[in-house]
């Protein structure tokens, strides 16, 4: 059995999380509006409270508040030096939070030492499920803004034939029976931002100009598809 902390904290700023990662304030309120965007959209638990501090100017300023497991996931985006120093700052948090009486016995001591050791293992582990998805997304960041669907196809370890097929039965592009509305996305996910559409002109022998259009995924359609095909699978 565990002692029972008293006072511990719950949140970390992103003004914290921006000064232990080195990072602007401005780019992790950025980082943090996109993964509580996902996060609402997936419809998973996470906390994330908007408040406000006091800046050199005496001004009020904008920031969030996170628990640990939305400061974990938000970190899935960062280095692992970055990381690590975040999780170090929640052990040195929650130690402070916490009053314990002093171990007056060889077995308190080791019974603190095997307690602080699990949380230890418990934030490791966390980071390590989620470093797929952190694979994924710096393979995504160092591509273009937008590339066809063969390119993320192979991203997305799937073939194009067999990721059109997916598309078209999870009525994210059109079915038709063929012409130029066939393999397009429907508006909603156009507006959404998961894909766009890429007009390119050529001509034929005969002079004349036409407009070949194709569908092309965004990095955010991309990781919209990614969890749609894991889900699905």
């Amino acid at each position: 059995m565990h002692p029972a902390p008293l006072n511990t904290p719950s949140r970390m700023s992103s003004r914290e999380v921006a000064e232990l990662t080195g990072k602007q304030h401005a780019h992790v309120m950025r980082d943090v509006r996109a993964m509580c965007h996902q996060l609402h959209e997936s419809k998973v638990g996470f906390v994330c409270e908007t408040t406000s501090y006091t800046g050199g100017d005496g001004r009020a300023y904008d920031q969030y508040q996170l628990d640990k497991d939305t400061t974990i996931c938000l970190l899935t985006g960062y280095d692992a030096a970055a990381r690590m120093k975040v999780i170090q700052r929640w052990q040195a948090l929650e130690s402070q939070g916490t009053i314990l009486a002093i171990p007056k016995t060889l077995s308190q001591a080791l019974l603190l030492a095997a307690h602080q050791a699990e949380q230890v293992e418990q934030l490791q582990l966390q980071v390590a499920q989620q470093q797929p998805a952190v694979d994924f997304m710096e393979q995504v960041t160092a591509s273009n803004d937008t590339m066809p669907v063969g390119q993320a196809a192979k991203l997305l370890g799937v073939g194009p034939q067999k990721l059109f097929v997916f598309l078209r039965a999870e009525h994210i592009f059109m079915n038709g029976t063929g012409g130029q509305h066939r393999n397009m996305p429907y508006q909603r996910y156009l507006d959404a931002g998961y894909f766009k559409v890429d007009e390119k002109p050529f001509q034929t022998p005969d002079g004349k100009t036409h407009i070949n259009v194709k569908p092309v995924f965004t990095q955010k359609g991309l990781e919209y598809i990614r969890r749609r095909l894991s889900v699905s699978s």
